[in-house]
């Protein structure tokens, strides 16, 4: 059960209205059904809820004033709301907007309202039996092809979040469903594109409610920099640094990438020294990555008696730590110092 802290009453109020809407809409037009839709939190739109509500007000009105020629609309109407009212996210549990589970006792309200008024109708039609026959015909192949097409996205895990995520885009739990899906199958390529998009869209929703959350700001500069979005990753950590200037993961992340990525017009050899020498001056800044990441920057500068030097102190301290894989990754770069040839980080898938 979320909290008042975690879900304030407003976004709770402004969703359970455009949910009951939504469920109407379903009931007639059941198109677009995810398994899972993601709660908006406070993003909707105030325009949206007010069409929303005016609408719940409005069909509530006609329903008392037919009530006594039309009973049963107000039955089945109020047996909707009264049914529906608990599951609305007013009192939320879980992480969802609204669930397609949830109408199933609550539209016999409306089937009842449907039912009836049609065989008022019907009482007023010369040939009734061709129109009702033939109107229950349509009803029972379109619901059949329909029902038809639902089931195929049910066929397995992937095709199940696979269209969640065509129906709701912004969906984290379907992407990370998805990866999951995709890993088990041995689709690993495809599981980890998953996978990232799901936690940078996870990271911008954390940094929209915390925008000094500076973790967050440099894991969401590393996961876009794995996407290929370099300058996005290089917005994140300058964001950071603006924050705090002595961020040591953003100062080493951001120097890394001015020393060592492909593209000329991204590297910056001298803004590299200067941040990876403010990095090295921290507390934890002789480890053996922050001075991979100075020699990498000498070297980009065209300092290679340092970028050699510092390479060698990295090695030195790999070496001594057994980390045997960065060790071997240290001498294959000493040696491109050694050359004096800068080191050029593989480009981004």
């Amino acid at each position: 059960m979320a909290t008042l802290e975690q879900l304030p009453l407003f976004p709770r109020l402004k969703n359970a209205a455009v949910s009951l809407v939504f469920y109407l809409r379903q009931t007639f037009w059941p198109t677009d059904l995810a398994v899972f839709y993601p709660h908006p939190h406070d993003e909707l739109n105030l325009w949206i809820v007010s069409i929303c509500i005016a609408l719940l007000i409005l069909i509530t009105l006609v329903a008392i004033i037919v009530r006594k020629n039309h009973p049963y609309v107000l039955v089945g109407w109020f047996w909707f709301l009264i049914l529906v009212a608990p599951v609305t996210g007013i009192l939320q549990a879980g992480l969802q907007s609204r669930a397609d589970r949830f109408t199933y006792l609550p539209h016999i309200g409306i089937t009842i309202a449907v039912a009836w008024s049609c065989a008022d109708l019907a009482r007023q039609l010369r040939n009734r039996q061709l129109v009702l026959g033939s109107t229950a015909i349509f009803a029972v192949v379109a619901c059949t092809l329909l029902a038809f097409k639902q089931t195929t996205t049910w066929r397995d895990s992937v095709s199940l979040w696979s269209h969640a995520l065509a129906i709701t885009p912004e969906n984290q739990t379907a992407r990370q469903n998805l990866a999951a899906a995709l890993w088990m199958i041995g689709k690993t390529d495809e599981a980890r594109k998953e996978s990232r998009a799901a936690a940078i869209a996870h990271a911008r929703v954390v940094l929209k409610d915390f925008p000094y959350d500076l973790p967050t700001h440099n894991d969401l500069g590393v996961l876009l920099m794995q996407t290929g979005d370099v300058r996005g990753g290089i917005a994140e950590w300058e964001k950071t640094l603006a924050i705090d200037p002595d961020d040591g993961n953003a100062l080493n992340n951001l120097a890394w990438v001015l020393a060592t990525f492909p593209q000329d017009e991204i590297r910056n050899g001298k803004r590299a020294v200067e941040l990876s020498t403010k990095a090295s001056t921290l507390p934890g800044g002789d480890s053996p990555m922050v001075l991979r990441t100075l020699a990498a920057a000498h070297a980009e500068a065209g300092d290679f008696s340092n970028a050699v030097s510092t390479a060698q102190r990295a090695l030195d301290l790999a070496t001594a730590q057994n980390n045997n894989s960065l060790a071997t990754t240290l001498r294959r770069e000493l040696a491109l110092y050694q050359a004096s040839t800068p080191y050029r980080e593989a480009p981004p898938p």
